[in-house]
């Protein structure tokens, strides 16, 4: 990757994926880190869905060629994570404590993949359509 490419990734604050263009390259701590100049928020077919605004920085290992590539990688990241929670959650007893330890339903930060993971739970543990 190169100044001035076009590049995706997922933006966590807005649930996205952003496309944009890279201003600079530079490293930190042995991290290639890219100041990448936001365009506009991309479906899965790469259809404009707004504009964005903004510059942000990201690690190079976090940027994509396509939104269909960093969506696919979100989807499996996203898999892997609701996979690892449900570990987490054997009994009854383990569901219930479950909220207390994740946010499920938060103002400003929600972990999807935790309250995924607890709805999937629920269902196989009690039945339960949450």
């Amino acid at each position: 990757m190169n100044k001035g490419d076009i590049v995706y990734y997922y933006e966590h604050w807005s649930k996205s994926i952003i496309k944009g263009r890279i201003l600079k390259i530079y490293e930190v701590k042995d991290i290639l880190v890219a100041k990448i100049e936001s365009i506009c928020f991309v479906s899965y077919d790469n259809q404009i869905i707004d504009n964005a605004y903004g510059v942000s920085n990201r690690p190079v290992l976090e940027l994509f060629n396509s939104a269909k590539e960093t969506y696919d990688f979100y989807y499996r990241k996203q898999k892997e994570r609701i996979e690892e929670y449900s570990k987490e959650i054997c009994t009854i007893e383990d569901l219930i404590k479950f909220p207390l330890e994740h946010c499920l339903f938060g103002e400003e930060y929600t972990d999807d993949a935790a309250r995924q993971a607890y709805i999937n739970m629920a269902k196989e543990l009690l039945k339960i359509e949450l």
